[in-house]
């Protein structure tokens, strides 16, 4: 049985000019299940909301077959047309549309921003990475140099840094290197459906979940200093630094 504050139901109605109703319903406590918890009215831009229902109407239009699972969720959905005559359709929350080589549910999603919707999946599949930064920073001093009579005793200085960023949306493998203030080396891939399958080839769950840290006999070195950064952006989840 479902906890009390599960969210079990989900209605989500969008228009033609850009409207967007949503309301949650917890399990709740017996005698008063399914209890309105949240609700959230908004608008989007029409263009988006017309590229949505066009892509409702084509795919289940033309192509949508009834499949259902037993001992899942399931869902309903009504599509009314200009003429005001509505049609229905059902399904259980483990459907994958594919329209035009683009997930309806990840279109709902995206299109009115909200990545919690049960949708037709059950908003069961795994999170994928969408982006990985990499920042490496390495200072070191070295010295004295050579001085006259009149200097302060002084250290040369020398800055390091590396970044590595592996974007989805660009489809672009970037690495810059700088070596102080003088010298920069970068160099850019552009590679259509290879970042995608490289980021893809990831488990947003377990990439990056282990961090060792620095070992407990690890010496500090007062001349050099080396660190990193890591962000991973992800299509659900929140933004992780290290």
């Amino acid at each position: 049985m479902p906890e009390r504050d599960d969210e079990e139901e989900q209605h989500l109605t969008i228009n033609d000019k850009g409207r967007v109703w949503f309301a949650g319903y917890h399990f709740g406590n017996a005698g008063e299940q399914y209890k309105k918890a949240r609700t959230k009215n908004f608008k989007i831009e029409k263009t988006s909301a017309e590229k949505l229902l066009d892509a409702f109407a084509t795919y289940f239009g033309n192509e949508y077959m009834e499949a259902f699972a037993t001992d899942i969720g399931s869902w309903v959905m009504e599509l009314t047309n200009t003429e005001k005559i509505t049609y229905k359709f059902y399904g259980s929350l483990c459907a994958n549309f594919d329209h035009k080589c683009t997930d309806l549910s990840d279109l709902v999603h995206n299109t009115v921003g909200m990545n919690d919707l049960y949708v037709f999946d059950g908003n069961n599949k795994p999170d994928v990475i969408n982006r990985i930064t990499l920042e490496y920073h390495r200072v070191t001093k070295s010295g004295p140099k050579e001085m006259t009579k009149s200097e302060i005793w002084k250290y040369t200085t020398g800055d390091y840094t590396e970044h590595l960023v592996i974007d989805r949306a660009t489809e672009t493998l970037e690495h810059i290197l700088n070596i102080g203030e003088s010298y920069k080396v970068s160099h850019k891939y552009e590679i259509a459906g290879g970042i995608k399958n490289l980021l893809e080839s990831f488990d947003a769950n377990i990439l990056f979940s282990h961090i060792k840290g620095n070992p407990k006999e690890v010496i500090d070195t007062p001349d050099e200093t080396k660190d990193y950064k890591i962000t991973i952006d992800y299509e659900k989840n929140p933004q992780c630094i290290l």
